[in-house]
Formats: C-alpha cells, structure tokens, sequence
C-alpha cells in the first residue's frame, strides 16, 4: 500500500502530468533504441555489400585473398538471414506485459484501463455530470434567494388586488363609496385599492374620536353630580342675616373662583393640546426609527446571504480549475487511494 500524500502537487509521481511524461519518455527511449539498431542493421550490410564487392572483384582478376583460413560453409553462410523474427519479438512482449499486469498496477493505471472490455460506468463523460451539477446548484440558487421570494410575495399581493378589482361587485361599490352614478362596467376601477385604505383610515380615525368625546362626556357629567348634591346639603341649612352677608361674600369669592378656574382649564387644555402633538409627534419618530431598523437589518442580511452565494461561487470555481490541471476522472482517485 503506498501513501497518496497531496495529489495535488506537481512533485506527486502518481500525479496525472507525471505519469504522462513517463510514458513519454518511454516512447522516446524506445524510439531511440529502434533508431540505434537500424543503423547498425545498415552499416553491417553495407559492410558486407562491400566485402562481397571485393571477393568478387578478386576472383575474376585471379587474386586470392592473404591470409584467409579456407572456408568450407562459405554457400551456406552467404544464405543465412541475421536478421531476428518480428512476430516471435511482439508475441513474448505480450506474455510479459500481462505477466506484469496480473501483480502490479503500473503508475497508477487500473486493470481496468488495460482490458479492452470496461464496465458500463466507466465509459460515461465527466462533462454530462457537470452539466446535472450545475442545474441543481442552479435550482438551488433560485429558490434560496430571499430578494425572488420578496418579488414572488408582491407580484402575488397584485395579482389578487386585480383580481379583487375585476371582481368587483355593486353591493361591494355601495358599501365603501355610496350609490354609483354610473354602471359598474363604465367606472375606472384603477386606484379603488389606495382609496378602500384611505376610507379604513378614516373610519378608525372617527371611531377613536367617538370614544375620546364619550369618555370627556362621562367625566364631565359625574362632575356636575357631585356639585349638585353639595349645593343641596348646603341650600337646606337657614340663614341668618350674618350668615346671608357671610353667603353673598362666598357666592361672590366662587364666582371668582369660576372665573378663576375657567382661565386655568384653558391653560390646561392648552398643555394638554401640546402634550398630545408631542407625544403623536415622538410615535412618528418612534415608528420612523423603526422602518428605518427594519430597512437596515434587511439590507444587511441580504448582504450576508450575497456574501455567502459568492464563496461558494469561488471554492467551486478553485475545484473546478484542480479538477482541470489533474484532467480530473470521478473514478481515477479511487483507485489511486485504494493502493
């Protein structure tokens, strides 16, 4: 078992640029080996083209050759091929070739790529299953994105307005805007949605106003009970001439105290008119402020969820390039791993 440690790096022998460049190699060394012994082959027949040249030059002028052991085979040595059998070379390369392949997976290659016969899933393109990747990331993006969902929401929201206007009954037309002057079918309906919630405003307007009036009323009357039964338990008691004087300079001091009390209740009704405009104006600013978060937090979180959508963008970009450099196989590393 060998360690693949970083597949990725250019130094890794099991790496797919490496084992091209020793196949490579091979086929050059093998080239230069068959170049080599073609011309040896050449230069010993040329050898022997000139030798036999000058034998038989020799005897048709009657020179016998120096020195020369008499050569009793020299027929049969002339018909001799030197040369080596081409069929009989390929057939023992192919039976150590599969000797080889029956204990060993040569630089990284699988059984599988030196049989002829492959199984049924080795033959399918890597570009088909990128290409089903990318739809379903696709898929993916579209339905987790929040601004199509915010778009899908309004456009819904619209849809059915209109078709609330197309629908658009006269009882419905009655209630909201009174007896038309027109028939239905002639009446622009466009703007009848801003002007329902106008006329819903103003309703829950004159209802808070009725029960603001209800309420003064209410206190307003338990007061006046109080100030007659006083003046009753006062009005049953007799006078002297003492106590007249003494009644007339009190009903003289109340009417005072009235006037008194009449220019105090305008002052505070003054006080009161500006509390209320100042606390309705701290609720705009209050619900302003609160818009104003809400904008802000949605922003930011669209923000994030874009952020996010770009990195994953780029680590798929950064595989898709290793993938590229390595020529990359879906069943490649598992083989390489299994070593």
């Amino acid at each position: 078992m060998t360690l693949q440690i970083l597949p990725h790096k250019s130094w890794n022998v099991y790496n797919r640029k490496n084992i091209e460049k020793v196949e490579s190699d091979k086929k050059k060394h093998q080239k230069e080996i068959e170049e080599k012994k073609k011309q040896d082959e050449n230069r010993q027949r040329e050898e022997r083209y000139r030798s036999l040249l000058n034998q038989k030059n020799n005897e048709k002028n009657g020179v016998q050759p120096q020195d020369q052991h008499p050569n009793f085979f020299k027929k049969q040595m002339n018909n001799q091929s030197f040369e080596k059998n081409p069929e009989r070379e390929l057939e023992e390369k192919e039976e150590l070739d599969a000797l080889k392949n029956r204990f060993t997976n040569y630089l990284g290659k699988s059984s599988v790529e030196f049989n002829d016969k492959k199984p049924w899933f080795y033959n399918l393109e890597a570009l088909e299953m990128d290409k089903d990747m990318l739809e379903r990331e696709d898929r993916i993006k579209k339905n987790s994105d929040p601004l199509k969902l915010i778009e899908s929401s309004v456009a819904k929201k619209k849809e059915i307005e209109k078709n609330r206007l197309e629908n658009f009954s006269l009882i419905e037309y009655q209630t909201f805007f009174g007896t038309p002057k027109q028939p239905i079918n002639e009446i622009d309906l466009t703007g009848l949605s801003e002007q329902l919630s106008k006329n819903k405003r103003e309703k829950r307007g004159k209802e808070e106003k009725k029960h603001k009036h209800k309420h003064k009323e209410k206190s307003k009357s338990k007061k006046r009970k109080k100030e007659k039964k006083k003046n009753k338990h006062k009005h049953k008691h007799k006078h002297t001439d003492k106590d007249k004087d003494k009644h007339k300079h009190k009903h003289r001091d109340k009417h005072k105290d009235k006037g008194k009390s009449k220019v105090k209740s305008k002052s505070k009704s003054k006080s009161r008119h500006k509390k209320k405009t100042k606390m309705k104006s701290e609720k705009k600013s209050i619900e302003e402020l609160r818009k104003e978060r809400m904008d802000r937090e949605q922003n930011e979180y669209l923000r994030a969820q874009r952020l996010i959508i770009d990195e994953k963008i780029k680590q798929r970009a950064f595989a898709n390039k290793i993938r590229k450099n390595n020529n990359y196989t879906p069943f490649q590393n598992q083989n390489s791993f299994r070593k």
